[in-house]
């Protein structure tokens, strides 16, 4: 298998291609794994608990704080609300 990107016309996905631009954050991805789901809010708790440390990422409301309103805002996020 050959490294870079796909040419045109070709249907392989090649998991060693890679790029130099950043991926944009995704809103309430706290894990940054490209998902948003039950693991974030896991996530933010620990951060809250204090059982974590604290990320710009876990700030889903942008106040400066994490907080109970940064766990329903990743909730709302996972229920397309």
């Amino acid at each position: 298998m050959r490294a870079g990107p796909p040419s045109s016309g070709d249907t392989r996905c090649s998991p060693s291609w890679k790029t130099n631009k950043p991926i944009p954050p995704v809103p309430g991805d706290v894990t940054q794994d490209g998902l948003v789901d039950i693991a974030d809010v896991n996530a933010v708790v620990n951060i809250m608990l204090g059982k974590a440390t604290q990320t710009a990422a876990a700030d889903v409301t942008g106040e400066g704080t994490v907080d109970i309103a940064d766990v329903n805002a990743v909730i709302n996020i996972m229920l397309g609300k």
